[in-house]
């Protein structure tokens, strides 16, 4: 095998395809065969270079309805194009596509992001309360806390919303709750300084249960927090300070240190949630809180069985309203999903399972390297270790932090990590009882030493985990996979032509 073709896996397109009808512009495209791959050029693909760990199953796709799909009218002149781009690894998938790729949205350079907001929420290919996940296809190569987490670093939320205008659109609300996420009419329509960076991919996850009435809840509790954001939302006097401040909200940089906890009872701690309500209800909220944006979106989507109006006195006080649930369990860092048997309470998969599963779905070749480690070890230690350092570009201060933590608690930190993913290969059978032991004993450190938490990846893990996974129903699966968002850099725009001349030509 090629290391560096299969470290790379450059995305290739996997086209569309419905006639555009005269005078009309697509939305949105149909999925199908691409007939075009020869076609796209050389810009495009260095646009998209992107390691296997920053892409999904195409298998965890999720379901887009017909409507969507179909040819819709458009008064703009550059639509949108929606496109399957799958990895190419010709050492092991002689037709040329591999398992694992994404679904894009490839919005043209000159398009603004206001009317790709419009786009979005008109086809209903986002929807209020789905999460937004921000990930940087330039920061493949810089830390290795970056590549484990699958390279993405935000999370927001969606709230599909009527302006002025009378156009509905899609509208972030974003933890921090300031004019960087939310805009300074706080109308962000992905035109706020974090949505307008170039050359962010947003991936699209979705509660994959969500029923329309609860979507409405949370589109009711996204709106009290945009429309009071600046009166609950509170500046530190220090970006890394741990204050708080009554009735407020302040932004947490830790993202190791998740409000969420388990008291001496064994009883879950979400009160937090419930505050965050009264915050949005302008209750009181004596000791304040702090989130950082994953935890924000996660405290969010436990509100969806509550009614922020028909539920409101529910939220006096200081109690937590029986309608409070968890969206999904705050996650251990690696799931059991290798083991023969699981305990009681254990993960199905972790918030640092995504580069194995990712390798084992992709089936990275079993055979020796020359090295004399398996091929699937030689490229999982080459793309999470090996390439970084070779980027340098600007990583947040906050996962900076991160990596700081965990390397001044561990220098040997990703060492382990790349042991215990060594140690899933080994086999649930007779004769390998000190490995699986030992495998064992490496998670069950790892997890001890770190809390339960929803980090941004967490949202991630659920979404690229399809519904069945070595032989095994994934029932801890909460969010589905349904998009990327890409809008093409300026030095695209040749590229974006060659992929709307496909789709019109398509029959």
């Amino acid at each position: 095998m090629n290391f560096n073709k299969a470290i790379s896996l450059f995305l290739s397109t996997a086209l569309l395809a419905q006639t555009l009808f005269a005078g009309q512009d697509a939305v949105v495209s149909t999925i199908g065969k691409n007939p075009y791959q020869a076609q796209i050029d050389t810009g495009f693909k260095e646009t998209l270079n992107i390691p296997y760990f920053f892409t999904v199953p195409t298998m965890a796709y999720g379901n887009i309805e017909t409507e969507i799909t179909s040819v819709r009218s458009s008064t703009q002149k550059m639509p949108l194009v929606l496109t399957n781009y799958n990895e190419i690894i010709q050492e092991q998938d002689k037709s040329g596509q591999s398992n694992l790729g994404l679904r894009l949205v490839v919005a043209a350079p000159k398009d603004s992001r206001e009317s790709v907001s419009n786009k979005l929420a008109d086809s209903g290919l986002v929807k209020t309360g789905d999460i937004i996940l921000s990930a940087r296809p330039t920061l493949a190569g810089t830390i290795p806390y970056i590549h484990v987490q699958l390279g993405v670093t935000h999370a927001g939320m969606a709230l599909v919303k009527k302006d002025k205008d009378g156009k509905n659109y899609v509208i972030n609300v974003d933890m921090p709750l300031n004019a960087e996420m939310l805009g300074d009419n706080r109308m962000s329509k992905f035109t706020s300084a974090h949505y307008a960076e170039e050359g962010v991919m947003f991936h699209i996850v979705r509660d994959k249960n969500m029923t329309d009435e609860q979507r409405q809840n949370v589109g009711k509790w996204l709106e009290l927090f945009r429309s009071r954001s600046k009166e609950i939302y509170k500046v530190k006097s220090k970006p890394d300070a741990n204050e708080k401040y009554a009735d407020r909200i302040t932004f947490n940089m830790d993202y190791m240190n998740p409000t969420y906890d388990v008291n001496k009872s064994g009883d879950d701690e979400m009160r937090f949630v419930a505050d965050l309500g009264r915050l949005a209800l302008a209750k009181s909220v004596p000791d304040g809180l702090t989130m950082y944006c994953s935890e924000f979106a996660w405290a969010v989507l436990s509100l969806k069985d509550c009614n922020p109006e028909s539920d409101a006195k529910r939220f006096n006080g200081d109690s937590t309203p029986s309608c409070v649930k968890k969206i999904f369990e705050p996650m251990k860092v690696f799931g059991s999903l290798y083991e023969g048997q699981r305990e009681q309470g254990d993960d199905q998969f972790g918030m640092s399972d995504g580069p194995i599963l990712l390798a084992d779905i992709m089936k990275a070749d079993p055979r020796p390297h020359a090295s004399g480690k398996s091929v699937r070890q030689r490229l999982l230690e080459w793309t999470i270790i090996g390439t970084a350092g070779k980027n340098k570009a600007s990583i947040s201060q906050g996962h900076r932090d991160v990596e700081e933590q965990l390397l001044h608690a561990d220098p040997e930190f990703y060492q382990h990590v790349l042991g215990y993913y060594a140690l899933t290969a080994v086999p649930n059978v007779a004769g390998f009882e000190q490995q699986i032991g030992m495998r064992n004993a490496i998670r069950g450190q790892f997890n001890a030493a770190n809390r339960l938490n929803y980090s941004p990846t967490a949202f991630m893990m659920h979404a690229i985990v399809p519904n069945q996974l070595l032989g095994q129903n994934m029932k801890q699966k909460s969010m589905e996979y349904i998009s990327t968002l890409f809008f093409m850099p300026a030095k695209g725009v040749d590229s974006y032509q060659t992929l709307l001349k496909a789709a019109k030509s398509t029959k």
